[in-house]
């Protein structure tokens, strides 16, 4: 979508340098020049969730939400309307907030 969507790249592309959105394009530069190695690495070091004094191995299996999402999910979180048009439904409108982005 970063790269497809021109609506998505310009606010991506345009984000302040403290933004989580920046850090992800930078991110995605580092992938494209460097590999996916250098970027994990640069984006745990970038979030302080290793620092480069640290001398103990850490393991991040299984914390791509913790390590990751947590850092852009308020940015995404956006609220939507449902309408039912069946006569059997007992909520005819249904208002929900979420940070799932959903492609249709």
């Amino acid at each position: 979508m970063y790269r497809t969507d021109i609506e998505i790249a310009d606010e991506f592309n345009c984000a302040p340098a403290t933004s989580p959105y920046s850090t992800l394009v930078r991110t995605f530069e580092l992938v494209e020049k460097k590999g996916w190695d250098i970027a994990r690495l640069n984006w745990l070091l970038s979030f302080n969730i290793v620092k480069p004094t640290d001398p103990q191995t850490i393991s991040l299996f299984g914390s791509v939400d913790e390590q990751v999402f947590c850092f852009i999910k308020n940015l995404q979180r956006h609220s939507y309307e449902t309408v039912c048009s069946r006569v059997d439904c007992t909520e005819k409108v249904i208002n929900r907030t979420t940070t799932e982005l959903n492609i249709l």
